[in-house]
Order: structure tokens, then sequence, then C-alpha cells
């Protein structure tokens, strides 16, 4: 007997067409997470990729200093994201026990010794959640990761939901990896963080600036305050040498591949 129903089958299918679809990388990765959702009840979710602007890891100590670009979250606190990938990351449990080489489903619970419960990532920062992540590889190295997140009382995600997931990973790891082949180093966002040395958020700040929002647009889009946007377009312009967001603009446009 399938551990499916056939309306989940249905959701599946729809699941996988989706995957194999949409083209823009945002909405790609939005619509992946709410239709996850429908299958896999969970109270927040976040899907990271790997750092373009750097060549990929394939070593897991290289992988636990990985810096994530463009984090999306789906009903994640303002200001987590940012604090996972500047604070938390290295500090996750799934990544200190696991030396991950290719794509993977791990229940963060079938993973932690009783003092990692009492860890400041799981007490300060998860807050007790259960965790469930999906880390995917190709041959090269590391592609990025998603996570789905549960409140203690909503109970752990079940050896079922980890089958789901299973079985979705394959069809995202195959469409990352061609994402990441058209994402080589000729692109001009990669040229541009060569040239000016800016990190993987900096870019996100410049396609926000590029595409005309304001300081306040900016931290909601990325979910930062407006005093870390200042604080990285200043690091932007020391680096770019320039001392305006029109300068900062003018430069973008040269870099004509620069993704909005």
């Amino acid at each position: 007997m399938s551990f499916l129903s056939d309306s989940e089958w249905l959701c599946l299918n729809d699941l996988v067409l989706s995957i194999n679809s949409i083209d823009n990388d945002r909405e790609f990765r939005s619509t992946i997470l709410k239709k996850l959702r429908f299958l896999i009840p969970y109270e927040s979710a976040a899907f990271f990729l790997s750092d373009l602007s750097k060549d990929l890891v394939s070593t897991p100590q290289e992988w636990k200093t990985r810096v994530f670009l463009d984090p999306l979250g789906i009903d994640v606190p303002a200001g987590m994201l940012e604090r996972y990938t500047e604070e938390y990351w290295q500090q996750d449990m799934i990544v200190a026990h696991r030396n991950l080489t290719r794509s993977t489903v791990l229940r963060e619970s079938d993973q932690l010794s009783p003092g990692d419960i009492e860890s400041s990532y799981m007490k300060d920062y998860l807050g007790g959640r259960h965790v469930v992540n999906v880390s995917f590889f190709n041959d090269e190295g590391f592609l990025g990761s998603l996570n789905l997140n549960r409140k203690k009382e909503e109970g752990d995600f079940t050896d079922r939901e980890v089958q789901i997931l299973e079985l979705v990973e394959p069809h995202l790891t195959n469409r990352l990896s061609k994402w990441r082949v058209r994402a080589d180093r000729s692109s001009s966002e990669v040229v541009f963080a060569h040239d000016y040395d800016v990190s993987a958020r900096e870019i996100d700040v410049c396609r926000c600036v590029l595409s005309g929002m304001d300081n306040a647009a900016i931290a909601e889009e990325l979910c930062i305050s407006t005093g870390t946007v200042k604080k990285h377009l200043e690091n932007i312009f020391r680096k770019t040498r320039v001392n305006s967001r029109v300068g900062l603009m003018a430069l973008l446009q040269q870099y004509t591949a620069l993704k909005q």
C-alpha cells in the first residue's frame, strides 16, 4: 500500500511540475515552500542558495563556513534569517554532526545529543523548535539548503514526512544543479562581486537599489533592520568608491546582467 493518499500524490505531482517549470528564482523557492506545506505542515520555512560569488565548495569543512546567498523565508520573524547567516550558521547541529557531501534529508532530532539540546542555537535561536533539513549537493559541491520548522508542541516531523522530502529532493537537486551551471563565473553579478569584493548580502542590497527601493523597502524585502541596510550601503559605497545611490546605480547598470 502506498504511504500517500491519492490527493497527496496529486499534490506531490503538482509540486514536481512547479520544480521543473518555474524560471524565476524567488518565485520558484517561494512556490516550493508553499506547496510543501500542503503535504508537510510547518510553522516557518527557509530556502537558501549557495553564494554564487564564490566557487562551489566540496568538503564538509568548507561547507561549514559557507555564506548563503539571498535567503528566502515563509513566516520567518524579521531578522531571523539574517541572524542565522551571520551568527548561528556554524552552530547548526546538522552541520556540526554530519559530514555531508551529497543531497540529504535530515531530521534534526535524530542528530542531537543532550548537550546539543541545551545549546544557545537550540534554546535561544530555535526556541526548542523541531527542524527538518534538506541539503542539496551535486558532483561539484554544495548548492543550497531547505529548512522546515515546527513548534515543540506541534510534534516532531514524522518518518512519513521525511520520506516525502526524500521523494522531492532529487527533483530539487537536479533543478538547482542546472541553475548552478548557468551561474558561471562569466555572469555579470559574479564579475561585480569579484571586482569589488562585495559579499552575498551586499549583492542582495545592490539588487534592491537597482530596482529603485528605498532603505525601508530593502529592509522589508530582506527581513533586516533599516540600520543594517544603512551599514551594508556604507560598506558598498566604500568598496566601490561611490558616494551616492545615484553613483551606485550608474555603476551597477554597467553590469547589465545583474539580476533584479
